[in-house]
């Protein structure tokens, strides 16, 4: 069988077997956490709605609906996300994008607008809106601030909904503003401490700079030269980017989430030096191959940003290397997944399958908007304002 016809072969089993095995199923099978867009319900909803969007499979838009319902049913239960909701965690609860409510909310509006219930759509739209302005909290991506900032990037891409450029401009200030700078090395964050993706500072510098992309905005020197020390320190010392040699290739905390860095950074301030940074990054991430086959820790997240750097740098590898680490993550059993959804369960597979087979630029699913050669579903936005 060629590889085409195992990723088609994939998606359709793939689509069966989660539908048979419902949300209880899910609920059953894993402790907490069945809900969220990285590990639960919300993830499997939208791997729907994009295997859906991508692939002309009008047909999967129903099973979206389904588990966004039920996601959206469990919003109110904390161990649905965290498994110990209380104290630090309840604080993330409403905010936090890939593991919180603020990602049902995200979903459901992507599902809303693809059934043509625009009502529904409005208020998922609101709610998200008022959740992002609430104080306090992380500016880590994966939890905090900038997850929000990445959140409002991706539907101004998908609606051009221009209440979301006065949002935007107000999450990149307060990151702004949170940011603690010292002499010489890359900015810490507020409650974003050390440099990798998920929850330090490569993570904030992704959402400001794929905010600049999206908005039109030009990107303050600041921020390219705090890119330049946090991507030239984790390729001259991977060890002190990541200590956990098991992670050093993963996305969350290692090198393959430098490499995503660079390719935004490449994407906004131009130049060759930072594809040239993604290169190495992602070759460093390919000679150490995370066991896991699973987007956040595991070779599916190398998979996606070897998918992106084929859009780019077309004669490379990287299409071969992208097909390669696609079908060894799928061809994993299910058992090998602890939770359900796009980060840390299978979700993310059937997105990643037809990408590579509609030929788009790839990106990473509900976190990066694809790089190059992909029209949006709304035209972007004029330039827009500059937060004061």
């Amino acid at each position: 069988m060629q590889a085409n016809e195992l990723l088609q072969s994939y998606i359709d089993d793939y689509f069966e077997a989660v539908d048979r095995l419902g949300y209880d199923g899910v609920k059953a099978r894993q402790e907490g956490r069945f809900a969220s867009l990285a590990d639960g319900a919300a993830g499997i909803a939208y791997a729907h709605w994009h295997v859906a969007r991508q692939g002309g499979r009008e047909d999967l838009l129903e099973g979206a609906e389904r588990w966004i319902g039920w996601a959206w049913e469990s919003r109110h239960d904390g161990p649905a996300f965290f498994p110990q909701a209380g104290g630090a965690k309840r604080d993330l609860l409403h905010g936090a994008f890939l593991f919180g409510q603020l990602g049902l909310c995200f979903a459901r509006l992507l599902i809303a607008r693809a059934g043509g219930r625009q009502r529904q759509a409005g208020r998922a739209l609101d709610d998200f809106v008022a959740r992002c302005r609430r104080p306090g909290g992380s500016t880590a991506l994966f939890e905090g601030s900038a997850g929000m900032l990445q959140a409002t990037t991706l539907l101004l891409h998908l609606t051009g909904d221009e209440r979301l450029l006065d949002l935007g401009c107000e999450l990149a200030a307060r990151l702004r503003r949170e940011a603690a700078p010292l002499d010489g090395r890359p900015i810490a964050w507020t409650a974003a401490p050390g440099p990798a993706l998920a929850h330090g500072a490569a993570g904030v510098l992704l959402a400001m700079l794929s905010w600049y992309r999206a908005s039109g905005s030009p990107a303050p020197p600041a921020v390219s030269a705090q890119v330049d020390l946090l991507v030239d320190g984790a390729l001259r010392r991977p060890q002190r980017l990541c200590p956990r040699p098991s992670l050093l290739a993963s996305l969350c905390n290692g090198l393959t989430g430098v490499a995503v860095l660079a390719l935004e950074a490449h994407a906004v301030l131009g130049g060759t030096r930072y594809l040239a940074a993604a290169r190495r990054a992602a070759e460093l991430a390919l000679e150490d191959l995370p066991p896991r086959p699973d987007l956040c820790c595991g070779r599916a997240g190398v998979a996606a940003v070897c998918r992106s750097l084929a859009a780019l740098d077309p004669a490379g590898p990287w299409r071969r290397h992208a097909v390669e680490l696609t079908l060894s993550a799928l061809l994993c059993e299910p058992g090998d997944y602890e939770v359900s959804g796009l980060y840390g369960g299978e979700a993310a597979l059937p997105c990643l399958a037809a990408d590579l087979l509609a030929g788009t630029p790839g990106g990473l699913p509900a976190l990066v908007w694809p790089l190059a050669g992909a029209a949006s579903d709304a035209c972007l936005p004029r330039l827009v304002r500059e937060a004061s």
